[in-house]
């Protein structure tokens, strides 16, 4: 809920809080093993391609990187991702 220029609380769709600032802690959770898998294999595309092993990922290393690390952050703030 937004009061003035404050967020108090931010709500996901399921109901659950990801943060609230009347209780200053963040609700995180595990992410699910295939999401994981999904980061990790991205993450070593990435490593892949930096080192030239899979020339054709090579311009790509930076992204596949940032969106496996974005994958994980955004798992252990959404249950169930």
């Amino acid at each position: 809920m937004l009061h003035g220029d404050w967020v108090t609380e931010a709500v996901c769709t399921n109901g659950t809080y990801i943060f609230a600032t009347w209780r200053n802690k963040m609700k995180l959770s595990p992410p699910k093993n295939f999401t994981w898998f999904v980061a990790l294999v991205l993450a070593v595309l990435a490593v892949l391609g930096h080192q030239g092993v899979i020339t054709a990922l090579a311009k790509y290393d930076f992204w596949l990187a940032l969106v496996a690390a974005a994958l994980l952050l955004l798992a252990t703030l959404l249950k169930g991702l």
